[in-house]
């Protein structure tokens, strides 16, 4: 968790960052390419003939347009209506020392300084301008319908490249900006890809596949719980056919213990039913063992139920609280007379307290049943049994029962359910079963958590 806590945002930090390098990139080329463009197009328009070849197809078309519509010198209205359809155009229209028309400021009448100093004509005495040898482009001399007048005539020419090569400028600094964040981020889009591709085999069922971890940011974060997730829905499955493949052994193994009494009880039930047995000593003799077979067979199927009935219900039993000694003291009592009575010498050690314990009501008989069974099963008549309480174990209260067994008797039983039983019931009552196999004496030690 601190390795992932250290890393948090890194990702976001990496984003950010690649963001602030583009639009520094992009700012940067931006103003070096309006630059350099600007250059450029000044640079085309001062070395060629470009502004004058305008300026005379533009004084062609307004003389077109006058002579067509007989327009006077001071016709503001009609040079308006030209100038309209020719929007980066300016003109003047001067005859003599007056202004008779300005499209830029729209001052009329005598020439003031500032005209002055854009248009400097001199005159003859006959009032018609001189020319020079060198005549200046942007000024032509038209015919009116009311005699002649110059025009200086100037346009915008250069305003459409300027205005393409900044959409340009634009469009190549937005290229610049992508190409440069998809750069940044292809790393993490091909890991994610990678991952997804990954995420599939998975998905087929391919839980041994490890996800590979790149990186030390929020995706190798991903990788990493990704692959936590599959160890554990691994261990899961495989806890989950390990059970599986237990119960299928228990049930085959039960199945085979059960087919060794009924066995019996079917051969001896033939013999009876056919009379084939001498006296009815004999007789009463195949009912006993009709009998002690049978009552086998009602335990281990006793022991098969409550097997399967512990392993569907473990979470749903009601548990209560009560005092340690008032849980244990009767039902320890009652199995110290039935040990007693069937041969076994009993030795308890008690050291009662009203701790109160945590424990299923219907589950006590059970596990005094199981350790009885297992006593008898596999400790010798006439041995010892030790019954003594627990409390080494803080914050618990425990029951030790202690007995010796008959060499090679414990490998004897092949399903062992009545341990299983004890384990099963105690988990469900938060406790703990520990079972200690000695050369020759058996322990098991039951502990219950105190409240």
């Amino acid at each position: 968790m601190k390795k992932i806590a250290a890393r948090t945002n890194s990702l976001y930090k990496k984003m950010l960052l690649l963001l602030l390098i583009a639009m520094g990139i992009g700012t940067a080329f931006y103003f070096g390419a309006s630059y350099l463009g600007t250059f450029i197009v000044e640079h085309y328009y001062n070395s060629t003939d470009y502004e004058g070849r305008m300026n005379r197809h533009y004084a062609d078309l307004l003389q077109a347009y006058v002579s067509e519509n007989q327009v006077k010198a001071t016709d503001q209205q009609k040079f308006e209506d030209w100038i309209n359809q020719h929007s980066i155009m300016s003109i003047w229209v001067i005859r003599g020392k007056k202004v008779l028309y300005d499209s830029v400021t729209g001052v009329t009448g005598d020439l003031s300084d500032s005209h002055g100093e854009m248009y400097d004509e001199e005159y003859d005495d006959g009032g018609n301008p001189i020319v020079d040898e060198a005549p200046d482009e942007n000024l032509f001399t038209m015919d009116f319908a009311d005699g002649k007048a110059d025009v200086y005539l100037f346009g915008a020419y250069s305003y459409s490249a300027y205005t393409y090569m900044q959409i340009l400028v634009l469009v190549l600094t937005f290229i610049l900006f992508i190409a440069i964040m998809l750069k940044g981020i292809r790393r993490a889009i091909h890991y994610i890809r990678a991952m997804c591709d990954e995420v599939a085999i998975l998905e087929g069922g391919d839980l041994s596949y490890e996800i590979t971890v790149k990186g030390n940011d929020e995706l190798a974060d991903l990788a990493c719980a990704i692959n936590g997730m599959r160890k554990a829905l691994q261990d899961q499955f495989r806890e989950e056919s390990d059970l599986y493949a237990a119960s299928s052994r228990m049930v085959a193994e039960m199945s085979h213990d059960l087919r060794t009494p009924l066995t019996s009880i079917i051969l001896y039930t033939d013999l009876l039913q056919k009379g084939k047995f001498e006296s009815e000593e004999q007789m009463w003799d195949y009912i006993a063992r009709i009998s002690r077979k049978s009552h086998q067979m009602k335990s281990l199927t006793d022991h098969l139920f409550e097997y399967a009935l512990i392993g569907g219900t473990e979470n749903e039993v009601p548990l209560s609280t009560h005092p340690f000694q008032d849980v244990f003291y009767d039902a320890l009592s009652d199995m110290t007379l039935y040990l007693e009575g069937r041969g076994f010498h009993v030795e308890t050690h008690a050291n009662w307290n009203r701790t109160k314990v945590i424990v299923y009501d219907d589950y006590i008989p059970r596990l005094l049943d199981n350790i009885v069974s297992n006593i008898e099963k596999y400790a010798p008549r006439e041995s010892r049994v030790i019954i003594s309480t627990d409390a080494s174990k803080e914050g618990c209260s425990g029951l030790i029962f202690e007995n010796v067994i008959r060499h090679g008797s414990f490998h004897a039983d092949s399903s062992h359910v009545g341990l299983m039983n004890i384990r099963k019931m105690m988990d469900v009552m938060h406790g703990t079963c520990t079972i200690e196999n000695g050369c020759d004496t058996f322990r098991v030690t039951l502990t219950f958590r105190n409240v």
